[in-house]
């Protein structure tokens, strides 16, 4: 079984301390792609982002396998 808590918590420790290791004035722009697959239910992973002191500017939820992506390419 797979953990989202510990998923969200290793993808919020990764853009802290890239965050923090950046040595110019400006903010980064924090942008996190989660890739759904299977029947998972991302809203605990989304809890988890929410309930962090840690702020992302966009969160983007994907799953590639549902049908929605189809060949719109």
């Amino acid at each position: 079984l797979f953990d989202l808590s510990s998923s969200c918590q290793s993808a919020i420790k990764w853009f802290q301390n890239e965050s923090f290791a950046s040595n110019n004035n400006r903010r980064p722009i924090r942008i996190i792609i989660f890739t759904v697959i299977g029947p998972r239910d991302p809203e605990p992973f989304l809890k988890c982002l929410q309930s962090s002191s840690f702020a992302f500017d966009l969160v983007v939820f994907a799953n590639p396998h549902d049908g929605q992506f189809g060949n719109s390419i």
